[in-house]
């Protein structure tokens, strides 16, 4: 069946989504924080959108399906975008072309981008991560396979993060350039992926553990807010990250778990906040839709935080636009037809496949 199977969502797993892509949005817009606020959501947004991705993850799928699933969801969108860019560059492209007078051509448009630098820095930069995602996802069911006993998984989570932070850390794609697939591996942050494996990890070994039916609202439950939110604080500020592989691994990964251990905890709390879940529900598609909307306002909006409601709003608004009309192409439904002949032991759940 092509379209996925509609299944009830747990909506405070979306509030964590949300709550990371609105500072996501917030942050491409270059709304000024105050530098702790900042340093704080820094440090844990990335680590929270694989923590909830790996949160029904099920490597008993077979490895076909999985992998159609994971090109229909991540980079099915990925190009869609990636298209919808190019054609936002050819319109300028064609004003250019009747009216002279304003200057723009190809060359002002594209600048000094070849093929393959169109397509590692579209206007859409953000897409990166749909493939920085689907990496995680194909070597964590490499590694759950592998590793059918937790700490023969765990041992290979870490030391496929080591090994991602080695090569992020020490820079050594300049050792690579004349290995063209080494080169797409670290442009499309394939590093980064493995490093992003113990959030999956902690995602999937928590759920198996009733983690999705945990009382948040209970004491133990304040407890966890506390403890997190006090860890978190505290480490927040002297780590800056982005991508991993720029500080000594413990330091990047305890803010990362403990701003992901609260966040998700006060979310379980409120529970319901409408704009954080359509944010979170839709998190790929705002995500690569925000920035060319940003890029394109930025020229008529000199005020910040004016600019970031305009393009929060104008996102809004293009993402119904998409997830309505595009719905095979921004992960609602399946473009290409999933395997049939391998029967799904355990499907996923609706509301886990948008990572």
């Amino acid at each position: 069946m092509n379209e996925l199977k509609s299944k009830p969502r747990i909506e405070y797993v979306d509030l964590v989504k949300g709550f990371c892509m609105f500072f996501v949005v917030s942050f491409h817009c270059h709304v000024t924080y105050c530098p702790w606020l900042y340093d704080l959501v820094r440090c844990m947004y990335l680590p929270a959108f694989f923590f909830c991705a790996a949160l029904f993850f099920n490597s008993d799928v077979p490895f076909r399906r999985f992998l159609v699933r994971k090109i229909n969801l991540l980079l099915v969108p990925w190009a869609f975008f990636l298209l919808v860019c190019l054609a936002g560059y050819s319109v300028v492209y064609a004003i250019g072309r009747i009216v002279p007078a304003s200057g723009i051509s190809w060359q002002s448009v594209l600048g000094d981008y070849s093929p393959y630098g169109f397509i590692k820095f579209p206007a859409n930069l953000p897409s990166w991560y749909l493939w920085c995602i689907f990496f995680s996802f194909m070597a964590y069911y490499a590694v759950s396979r592998l590793g059918r006993h937790i700490l023969l998984r765990g041992l290979l989570v870490v030391a496929s993060a080591l090994a991602g932070w080695y090569f992020e850390q020490y820079d050594v794609r300049v050792s690579l350039r004349g290995n063209i697939v080494m080169m797409f591996l670290y442009d499309f942050h394939f590093f980064t992926a493995l490093e992003m494996l113990p959030f999956m990890f902690a995602g999937e070994e928590l759920r198996r553990r009733g983690l999705l039916e945990f009382r948040f609202r209970s004491l133990w439950g304040v407890a966890v807010i506390m403890i997190s939110s006090a860890v978190w604080a505290i480490y927040s500020g002297k780590v800056f990250v982005t991508l991993y592989g720029h500080v000594w691994p413990l330091e990047a990964y305890l803010p990362g778990f403990a701003g992901t251990a609260s966040v998700f905890a006060i979310m379980a709390v409120i529970r319901r906040f409408p704009l954080l879940h359509f944010l979170g529900r839709y998190s790929l598609t705002v995500l690569c839709t925000h920035y060319m909307l940003f890029l394109a306002l930025e020229n008529f909006i000199s005020n910040p935080w004016l600019l970031f409601v305009c393009v929060l709003v104008a996102t809004l608004a293009a993402v119904k636009l998409f997830v309505t009309y595009c719905p095979s192409f921004t992960g609602q439904r399946n473009l290409i037809p999933l395997p049939t002949s391998c029967r799904q032991t355990s499907p996923e759940k609706d509301y886990g496949r948008i990572a």
